[in-house]
């Protein structure tokens, strides 16, 4: 029986490594086409609700960079890592988020994309 628990314990560890999930992350699936070109627009009509989405969007699923990266490669790495690197991107997501959502208003700046 320990056999058997230690062998589904291992095969967890070796799947959960590997980057099943790291195409999707909720994190940056709005920002890659619709938010990302109207943030750099030339036009505020464009730009302004952009960057609010993009702000409240960073909010909402800034945290959740701290599971994502457990699945970025390589292979292992990414695991190991994923207890640094995993909050250090959620922090840098929720705050830029927080600037986006404060200034989008602000014609000329176009916050910072994490």
């Amino acid at each position: 029986m320990r056999k058997i628990v230690a062998f589904l314990l291992v095969l967890t560890f070796a799947l959960s490594s590997t980057p099943l999930f790291a195409s999707y992350n909720p994190a940056t699936a709005v920002n890659d086409k619709m938010i990302k070109g109207g943030v750099e627009s030339q036009h505020y009509v464009a730009k302004a609700p952009a960057q609010l989405l993009r702000g409240v969007h960073n909010l909402a699923f800034g945290w959740s960079d701290i599971f994502t990266d457990l699945f970025q490669p390589p292979v292992g790495i990414g695991t190991a890592m994923a207890p640094v690197t995993g909050p250090v991107t959620a922090l840098a997501r929720t705050g830029s988020g927080v600037v986006d959502v404060l200034t989008f208003w602000i014609p000329g700046f176009r916050g910072w994309d994490v």
